[in-house]
């Protein structure tokens, strides 16, 4: 007998010949589509306010021309779609004359964008600080009169997991999802008051100015280390000529390894930049005087709840910009992992040692004391009190740290990786540590930043579900922002302080923001204050 919970009975006003398939007439979206109806909240079509648009010649496509970041023009996949920020860490870009023929694919700041093939639903906005941009044939755009529609807000919605119910229900494909552009115009759009959009969307562009003020602080941490290392005339030059074939190599040069891979021309480069530098008189320290070099945790056994295990930073957590992701994360047996060194303290430095990701740098801040940290990645701990941890992170992800790191790897089995041994044999320029501090002080500040940006864009989405759910009111959200354009800051912290890790007002669940006050000291050391303008993006 068919147990009744898995049964979902469907009103026959619902039932279309459209499409019979369960996926079309699922539980998540029912109750998605009740709590709207529900929330007393305007909700019209996207298509019945905006036209929606989808470039789908792929024959052009075969025109594109690449171009490198700084003369090109900002060109989106689905993995620039941060759901709701744009990942700028994975744009592409294309030249401007490739621009000019995609002119259907454009888009300008304020525009939104979805993905709609394969993961369908990785959404954002175009910021202000791109003023155009293009897009491939796999996402579907469309603009909002900005007297109705906060666009940061939008994208909010569009994340949350209500509106994203209901997107799922729209799309199908026996093989690979896709969602079409009729199925797109008739998702509902929700609409509460500008204000209650422009409290949401200003969550939305305050982590997206972290994520731009944290890149600047660490790529200026990372280039004052270049500058002084190598300066603009040591600087690596342009890339060997696709048609060089071959590297001449002096026999001082030549060690144990033989392949091409550790006699590439930038790592030759880099090794002479150092021997330069060390004859000046700056010393080069390896690692292993530095700190303790260490492996992490290999689980042994599937992995534990949330609630029972202890958290486990994989590699695929480690990130560019010496950051790491914690959206998703998994938990190990929490007693075979509550060995001293197996657990993260603050001020360890990770390097990723096995994968496609290998030599990616992480720095770890007290907001991952005491997680457990994976066998595939080594950590640099109990570092020397000459030595600044943050600067040693910045210095293993600069130009002449990756150059040493990419060096050592090799491919013993299927995945290139590094050892234990070759990273503790980095060598390190000991600058002052006054030096040292000002670099590092940079690095905890740019690392801090992004460590509220997932907080944040999370905020903006529970706020949405908790107004469709009406556990929070729009008069209480107008009034909080417009206490905020006052300068008044206490409504806005009490209802942050509402918020958990799985929404609003949820029980022995721990806190989203587990310190307002710092959050509240990154913003105003960023010189910034919460957004109140009302931009569209």
């Amino acid at each position: 007998m068919m147990d009744r919970s898995l049964q979902i009975r469907v009103p026959p006003r619902e039932v279309t010949p459209e499409r019979l398939d369960t996926g079309y007439y699922s539980a998540e979206y029912f109750r998605a589509r009740m709590a709207i109806d529900g929330s007393g909240i305007s909700s019209p079509l996207i298509g019945d306010v905006s036209d929606p648009w989808c470039f789908g010649a792929y024959a052009l496509c075969n025109e594109i021309q690449w171009a490198r970041a700084e003369n090109g023009i900002p060109y989106l996949k689905a993995e620039s779609l941060g759901t709701p920020l744009l990942n700028e860490d994975a744009l592409s870009f294309v030249t401007p004359e490739t621009h000019r023929l995609l002119e259907k694919s454009r888009l300008i700041r304020g525009d939104v964008i979805v993905s709609t093939s394969g993961t369908v639903g990785l959404c954002a906005v175009i910021p202000e600080h791109i003023p155009e941009a293009n897009s491939n044939q796999d996402t579907i755009k469309f603009r909002l009169p900005s007297q109705d529609f906060d666009s940061s807000f939008v994208a909010a919605w569009l994340s949350c997991r209500i509106a994203q119910a209901i997107m799922r229900r729209e799309a199908g494909g026996a093989v690979q999802h896709h969602i079409y552009l009729y199925n797109f115009k008739r998702l509902p759009l929700l609409k509460p008051s500008r204000t209650v959009q422009r409290y949401i969307g200003d969550k939305v562009r305050l982590a997206g100015h972290f994520v731009r003020q944290s890149q600047c602080d660490i790529n200026g941490a990372r280039g004052r280390i270049e500058e002084l290392l190598l300066g603009e005339s040591q600087a690596p030059s342009k890339p060997a000529p696709k048609d060089e074939k071959h590297q001449r190599v002096s026999s001082g040069m030549v060690s144990d390894r033989i392949d091409g891979w550790y006699y590439k021309p930038e790592f030759l480069r880099i090794e002479a930049a150092l021997n330069r530098v060390s004859d000046t008189g700056l010393q080069l320290i390896p690692v292993h005087q530095i700190g303790d070099v260490e492996y992490g945790f290999m689980p042994t056994e599937d992995y534990w709840s949330r609630n029972e295990g202890a958290p486990l930073l994989r590699v695929t957590n480690i990130k560019e910009n010496l950051v790491v992701d914690t959206s998703d994360l998994e938990y190990v047996n929490p007693v075979l992992s509550d060995k001293p060194r197996y657990r993260l303290r603050s001020g360890d430095v990770l390097c990723v040692q096995c994968g496609n990701s290998t030599g990616r740098i992480a720095y770890i801040t007290s907001k991952f004391h005491n997680m457990v940290f994976p066998s595939f990645s080594l950590r640099v701990t109990n570092v020397g009190s000459d030595w600044d941890s943050a600067f040693l992170a910045c210095f293993f992800a600069s130009t002449v740290g990756q150059a040493q790191i990419q060096r050592t790897i090799s491919i013993t089995s299927v995945r290139p990786n590094t050892t234990k041994p070759a990273i503790e044999a980095v060598q390190v320029p000991k600058f002052s540590f006054d030096e040292q501090k000002r670099i590092g002080d940079a690095v905890r500040r740019g690392v801090t930043l992004r460590e509220f940006v997932d907080p944040l864009c999370n905020a903006a989405k529970f706020l949405v579900e908790a107004l469709i759910e009406r556990k929070i009111s729009e008069g209480d959200v107008e009034t909080a922002q417009k206490a905020l354009e006052g300068g008044d800051t206490s409504l806005d912290r009490e209802i942050l302080k509402r918020l958990t890790v799985v929404g609003i007002d949820v029980a022995s669940e721990p806190p989203l923001f587990t310190d307002i006050d710092a959050l509240y000291s990154a913003i105003q050391e960023t010189k910034s204050a919460l957004p109140s303008n009302g931009d569209t993006a």
